[in-house]
Parts: C-alpha cells; structure tokens; sequence
C-alpha cells in the first residue's frame, strides 16, 4: 500500500468514527436525506416526510473535521477551505451523496447527506401510495414498452430518481434476460438497473457527462438513461435517442413540463450555438412533473403526464398535450 492509498485509507477510517451518530440513519432504507445546519443541529427527511430534528448536535470543529477528513478521502483530488468553499462527493458507505459548504458563503460549516436508495420501489406501488393515478400508470407501462422517450422534471427531492429506478425496473420485468443493453450515465450514482446487460458510467475527474454521452454510441446501447441533464451532454443525449436509441430516460430541474424543455434547451445550447428546439421536439415524447405532495402516502404525486408534438407552434414554441 502505497503512502497516498495508506493516508485515504486512514481518513476514511477516522470519518466513519466521526460520523458514527448517522450511521444508521445512511443506510436506513427509509430516510432520504440528512441535514447539519450552521447551528450545529441535525435534521433528517424520511422518504415522503418532513424535515425532522434528531436532537443530535454538532459543535463547529467537528463539523470542520468531517469536511476535511472527507476531501482527504479523495487522496489529492480535491480540497476544500475558505477560497475553495464546497466539496460534491460520494461517501465511502452505501453510495450516499455528501455535499458540505464553509465560510464564507455561509456562516458556519454545514453538510448534507443524500442517501442511495438500493430498493427499487415498484412502479405498482407509486400507483397504490397515490403517487400515480391508474390512467398514469398504465401510460407509462406502454411507455416503457414501446420505447418511449420520456424526461422527467421536478425540483430537488420531488422524488424524479426514485420514480426513474421505478421506470428501469419495468424495463428489467419486461425484457428477456440480456435481450436489452442498458447504459446509464450519472454523475452520483444513484440509478439501479436490474437488466443484466447494464452498463454504469459515472463521470469523475476530468471526465465530464458529455464525455461519456459521447462514449456512450460506441458501447451499441439499445436505451441511454440519464441521471439528470445539467449541460451540454444533453445534445449528444438528443441525438442518441433520435437516431435508433429510444427508450431513454432522464431527469431535469423544473417546476413544470414547458420549463423542463426550456432548461433542456439552455443546456443543449452549451454544445453548440445552432437551435436544436426542433430537435428537442422531434426526440422527446413524453415529459412527466412530479410534484411533492402531503396528501399522498409518499409525499409525491404526478401532476401530468405531457406529449410533446413533433412539430413546433406557428411562433415556433414546444407544443405539449397533457395525457394523463
């Protein structure tokens, strides 16, 4: 073992004891999200609930340690201190996501958790728990199977993840074993396939999500899914999809589905400088909006299920039919 592996080693080793009180609340299958705020308190959201305070207090040092012993997880790829302020990471513990801020930008050091959700929540579940209606479910079972293209928008935490490992589970319950090659392009890993033909890409480093969008057409994928399109890898994401690779599956940042093709316009437009609208339009079939919601049994509902039609309105905007 070398002297860099021996230093990761032993701070991850010195984290896991520094982060001993969240332990179980990381690999509790039930809790989604983990909160320190700049008071030094801990709040914990279970899946479809509110923010919960676990009465677990932290004082600023050791919340200062855990940022620094996790970067010093990542040997020397990365550090985190008052000009560099925030640090993205996976624990090394059940796949959970770690975000963590420091002064300036804030007033104390603060992180938070995102757990990895490894049970796949079936899609007729989302249908009992109120989540989806019948109608939407059974669209989206003919989705599925007919290679639909579909991108799902929400804010954060409105549950797009969990309904997208929903989605790949029908994939896997449809499809004859190895019949299918799936490749899912993440930069956290939070998607689960259960198709034996799956191959996982996660951007790291220098690699960037439009690399591996890139990367993607030489692997002879039958579906690219995408964890969330955030910038220009959701040109060759496009294209993919529209050039004999349907089925695919994405997530983006919207409130609404006229605005998740309007944030998946900017995003295209950081590959290139040409209007892609009517490409966008031609490729994506179905836009779907969760929304969280407390009046369901798991705080989330589908409010719409939109077709998007393959040609734009005279003034040449997206022209989206709500289905469902």
């Amino acid at each position: 073992m070398g002297a860099t592996e021996h230093r990761t080693k032993l701070a991850e080793e010195q984290l896991l004891d520094e982060i001993a009180p969240l332990i179980t609340m990381i690999i509790d299958p039930g809790v989604e999200d983990i909160s320190i705020t700049e008071q030094g308190a801990t709040f914990v959201r279970r899946r479809g609930g509110p923010w919960l305070d676990q009465e677990i207090a932290w004082d600023s040092e050791t919340v200062y340690r855990i940022i620094h012993l996790a970067a010093a997880t990542l040997g020397d790829a990365r550090t985190i201190n008052a000009n560099h302020p925030m640090l993205e990471m996976v624990l090394p513990i059940a796949g959970a996501r770690f975000s963590a801020l420091l002064p300036p930008i804030v007033s104390g050091p603060i992180f938070s958790i995102r757990t990895r959700q490894s049970f796949v929540i079936p899609l007729a579940q989302h249908e009992a728990e109120g989540t989806l209606t019948r109608q939407q479910f059974i669209l989206l079972w003919e989705s599925v199977r007919i290679k639909r293209n579909i991108l799902v928008c929400g804010i954060t935490g409105s549950g797009k993840t969990t309904l997208v490992n929903s989605l790949l589970r029908v994939i896997g319950d449809q499809q004859d074993v190895g019949s299918e090659r799936i490749v899912l392009i993440e930069d956290t890993p939070e998607l689960v396939s259960s198709v034996p033909n799956t191959l996982s890409l996660l951007a790291v480093n220098s690699v960037t999500m439009n690399d591996l969008a890139r990367a993607t057409m030489r692997q002879a994928p039958d579906r690219i899914i995408v964890g969330e399109v955030r910038s220009g890898e959701a040109l060759a994401m496009l294209k993919a999809w529209n050039t004999g690779h349907g089925g695919g599956l994405a997530t983006i940042h919207a409130n609404d589905g006229y605005e998740a093709l309007i944030r998946l316009e900017e995003a295209v437009a950081e590959a290139t400088a040409a209007p892609e609208r009517a490409l966008i339009a031609r490729t994506i079939n179905l836009v779907m909006v969760i929304r969280r919601d407390p009046d369901t049994a798991s705080g989330r509902k589908v409010t719409g299920i939109y077709e998007l039609q393959k040609t734009l309105t005279p003034g040449g905007t997206f022209h989206l039919e709500e289905i469902a």
